[in-house]
């Protein structure tokens, strides 16, 4: 879902996996889940940030969110 831009939809799968994982108190796969969060997330704002008009060192809020 990541590489197809529907990041919504992948953080929400990665969300689930995240549940998953802790209520079987699996400490790698909580671990992995955050990562692709994370990874997600990165990407989201990454995509964002390439289509924004922008001043070097400068960007826009609804990129900084999803890198925050």
């Amino acid at each position: 879902l990541k590489v197809l831009g529907r990041f919504d939809e992948a953080v929400v799968c990665c969300q689930r996996h995240l549940d998953i994982a802790q209520e079987q108190g699996d400490k790698v796969g909580e671990a992995r889940a955050l990562y692709n969060i994370g990874n997600v997330y990165h990407a989201k704002g990454k995509q964002l940030s390439w289509t924004a008009a922008q001043d070097p060192g400068h960007l826009p809020p609804d990129v900084r969110e999803p890198l925050r």
